[in-house]
């Protein structure tokens, strides 16, 4: 399967810019294509080829998926954190395995 010109350039510039996990799986998406869901309750799902022209959008999609959408849910729990503090400011971080022991 040829894969749209763009969204290999997307794949670069991910890789280049140290998201070479993220590079990999817009690829792999990409290539394996789309999940058609059976409607027989015993059937195998299976997946389509995802036409070139529509590549570059399929990609875009995958990449709000995994860049945007937890930005967004994360800004919205630092918002509803916020509430409760009476205004204040509640920020989230992450720990590390080695900050929890």
């Amino acid at each position: 399967m040829d894969i749209n010109e763009n969204v290999m350039e997307i794949i670069e510039i991910l890789n280049q810019s140290g998201f070479g996990s993220l590079a990999g799986e817009l690829m792999t998406e990409i290539s394996l294509g789309r999940e058609i869901v059976s409607r027989e309750p015993d059937s195998d799902d299976d997946r389509v080829t995802i036409p070139e022209a529509e590549q570059l959008e399929e990609a875009i999609r995958i990449l709000r998926l995994r860049l945007m959408e937890p930005a967004r849910a994360l800004a919205s729990a630092e918002q509803i954190a916020g509430n409760f503090t009476d205004g204040g400011v509640f920020e989230f971080s992450s720990l590390t395995h080695q900050e929890i022991l």
